[in-house]
């Protein structure tokens, strides 16, 4: 089975739910919390060189019970021309029993949000100043790249109703450089749009610092 949420009566952490949507709902390894099994699969378009387009889908019970469906339904493109680079993602949740209004937890019951959206656009420029390799070709070689990023995404846990609090866009601004393939330093300015407890708009900027490798 899918195995999110939970039917039986109890209000758990780690269920489908407007503020943490299905993330934190991901079923174990070892268990499953109904005798259903899912359907994933995933059809990839590549009509010529740098283009991709592709839809991806998954169908299975969420309910402990094995009573109601959860569809998800994804779209994803990557766009690539000489140094510049266009991808995204689109996906679509659709909660069988969910309530079309709102999360609620009375009477220790549980019942999702009926319905999910979320997206994100990325735009992508691959550079490398020839006045960088002249300066310091030991540091800067054929290997290596810059890239500049744009990206903007929404988040929308409850598409039914317009005072879910856990409504997310994000616009972020960011230079990666890879000195090589396998190593990574990334520099991003982030600009997250939110809204606070009483449902007004309220924003949540930030600077991000990220390094990574592997061998």
């Amino acid at each position: 089975g899918t195995g999110y949420g939970n039917s039986e009566g109890t209000v758990c952490s780690t269920c489908i739910s407007e503020s943490k949507g299905v993330a934190s709902a991901k079923p174990s390894a070892q268990t499953d919390n109904n005798e259903d099994k899912s359907l994933t699969g995933r059809i990839a378009v590549s009509p010529f060189l740098g283009v991709e387009v592709a839809g991806s889908f998954h169908h299975g019970k969420w309910d402990s019970a094995g009573q109601h469906d959860l569809t998800l339904y994804a779209l994803d493109w990557s766009l690539q021309r000489g140094p510049f680079e266009l991808i995204g993602e689109s996906a679509w949740i659709n909660i069988e029993g969910g309530n079309p209004t709102t999360m609620t937890q009375s009477g220790g019951g549980y019942v999702p949000p009926a319905g999910m959206h979320g997206y994100f656009v990325q735009g992508n420029y691959h550079f490398l100043p020839e006045a960088l390799k002249k300066m310091a070709p030991g540091h800067f070689t054929d290997a290596s790249t810059f890239t500049a990023v744009v990206r903007y995404g929404m988040a929308d846990t409850n598409v039914h109703s317009d005072t879910n609090s856990n409504d997310l866009t994000r616009l972020t601004f960011g230079i990666n450089y890879r000195p090589v393939e396998d190593a990574v330093v990334k520099l991003a300015w982030t600009s997250n749009g939110e809204r606070d407890g009483s449902g007004s708009e309220a924003s949540n900027d930030g600077w991000q610092f990220q390094m990574s490798t592997y061998f």
